[in-house]
């Protein structure tokens, strides 16, 4: 892989000796070409392979490149303006990033605006309006010729994703699942003398017993979203937003069969004092969470995989935190909930006259070299490479604020020499519970999914109607001011008054699926619970 990533470094310095200049007329038009896309990369690639270059230059006079992101402005600090200076004296790009404080309604507003944004991160679930509406540029042609490491380390499954109607308009994405785990502190239940549970019901059980021995210790820590991530599967049919089995539709989490019988449970967790007490929405705060950690009396937590292994390592006597499956259920069924992160790419604003240049600096920027430098700064000055090939802070690192990282959305090779072999836990985890690192049949909430086609009024009034449902849910679990009938009641409004979202909302979904060429039972199949 590294011979072939050197080998496309050359081709990439060589393809960068290209003018600024070249317009969509000087290249061959997409309808003249009778290659796939396949064809065409592997074309790019061996021809770029066999070229050789001296310099990385992307144009031949410095030019401004603007990027338009959910991150701030640049540069913040003189570690930056060291990192931008080298960007430019290697590439003849002056980079300029745009930030904002509120992403989604400034983006709209720049690009209705017509000013020049040359390259703007976007959502790959979110752009197809967007692109119906014209907001973004076909850079097909540009794509083709000048990104060939777009091809080698994106894999094909991955391109659908980032194309509509054929045509890509940007490049770039990360292709990262989350997997949210579950780790049982071993140390204090052998410490207890009890075993680790596999259902529910040992569950509680050694929660009791744990309380007992340690009135002070907290048996369950999670928030919310893990705990739903987590728990509500053991208790339901179906994964969060899933299919209803009886009618076939793409419902919300609270109408999963098995979803009253979770929160009651929870909140007798809660009750009981198995679930900690700052756990509660309201009060929850990762610092009471990290300190409760550094105790080594929570014996039953919940986090995202690689998040918690990271955060073990930072945590001095560390007890010994076994990661376990989800508990089984009443009827056995279990599982964890994949969710992918949202896909993001850099598309080409229509309004960019550096459409053609703004597709080279994307495919320089999956170099290697790159990556480094936009991820972790300066070689020698912000980090060192140790003999093993581990990055080695310098005193400088933090002053650098990644601001030209382009988001993480192009992710870097280089890591620091593991406390642990957290990586190759988390390898191992991806691996056993069937995910992949790309999006494909495992993604079980679409891509593209265009809600904007559904009228405003109807998306509306269902945003406010689950606002309403999940907080009378709320006070049912963590107050005594609803009972269990109010909770009923509410979910059986929500699902009368919204029954056209939803049927709008499952046709889009199966339409993407379609499209895909996946089904139903290729996702069930793909997310097969243990």
């Amino acid at each position: 892989m590294k011979k072939l990533m050197s080998l496309i470094l050359v081709g990439t310095m060589c393809l960068g000796m290209f003018a600024c200049g070249t317009t969509n007329n000087e290249q061959q038009s997409g309808s003249e070409k009778d290659t796939t896309v396949a064809e065409s990369s592997e074309n790019v690639a061996d021809t770029a392979a066999t070229e050789e270059s001296t310099s990385t230059l992307l144009c031949d006079e410095p030019t401004t490149l603007i990027v338009y992101g959910n991150w701030s402005e640049s540069p913040t600090t003189e570690d930056d303006q060291m990192v931008h200076d080298k960007i430019l004296e290697l590439t003849n790009v002056d980079l300029v990033r745009v930030g904002s404080g509120d992403y989604y309604n400034q983006r709209a507003t720049y690009l209705s605006s017509g000013e020049q944004i040359d390259l703007m991160l976007e959502s790959c679930w979110w752009a197809t309006d967007l692109i119906a509406q014209g907001a973004y540029q076909d850079v097909t042609d540009y794509v083709e010729e000048y990104a060939p490491n777009f091809y080698t380390m994106m894999d094909p499954s991955y391109h659908s994703f980032v194309k509509w109607d054929g045509k890509y308009y940007g490049i770039g994405g990360t292709a990262e699942m989350n997997l949210y785990g579950l780790w049982v502190n071993k140390t204090m239940l052998d410490e207890a003398g009890v075993a680790v549970p596999e259902t529910i019901e040992d569950l509680e059980n050694v929660c009791a017993k744990l309380l007992e021995k340690d009135p002070e210790c907290y048996p369950i820590v999670a928030n919310w979203t893990w705990l739903q991530r987590e728990y509500e599967s053991s208790f339901t049919e179906a994964y969060v937003d899933w299919y209803d089995d009886e009618t076939g539709l793409l419902k919300v989490d609270f109408e999963m069969p098995g979803y009253l019988d979770f929160i009651t449970a929870v909140k007798e967790w809660y009750k009981s004092g198995y679930l900690a007490s700052f756990c509660e929405p309201g009060s929850w705060d990762n610092d009471k969470f990290t300190t409760a950690l550094m105790t080594g009396k929570c014996a039953f937590v919940s986090y995202n995989c690689q998040g918690f292994l990271d955060l073990a390592d930072q945590i001095a006597s560390q007890p010994e935190y076994v990661y376990v499956e989800a508990f089984a259920g009443d009827e056995g069924q279990r599982g964890f909930e994949p969710r992918p992160s949202i896909p993001y790419f850099y598309a080409v604003p229509s309004s960019s006259e550096n459409a053609e240049l703004a597709i080279k600096f994307l495919n320089w920027a999956m170099t290697e070299d790159a990556r480094r430098l936009m991820n972790h700064g300066i070689e020698g000055v912000h980090y060192n490479i140790d003999d093993n090939g581990y990055l080695v802070k310098t005193d400088a690192y933090d002053n650098y604020t990644k601001c030209y990282n382009l988001c993480n959305v192009f992710l870097s090779e280089l890591e620091e020499e593991p406390a642990t072999d957290n990586a190759k836990v988390t390898e191992e985890l991806l691996a056993e519970y069937g995910m992949n690192t790309y999006f494909g049949k495992n993604d079980a909430y679409g891509v593209n999914m265009n809600l904007a086609s559904i009228p405003q009024d109807i998306r509306d009034k269902q945003a406010s109607d689950k606002t309403a449902v999940t907080e009378i849910i709320a006070k049912y679990m963590w107050t005594d001011e609803v009972d269990l009938a109010a909770v009923e009641k509410a979910i059986a409004d929500y699902s009368e008054n919204n029954s056209e979202y939803t049927k709008l909302r499952t046709e889009i979904y199966k339409n993407c699926l379609e499209l895909l060429g996946v089904t139903t039972d290729d996702i069930r199949a793909g997310l097969e619970k243990k």
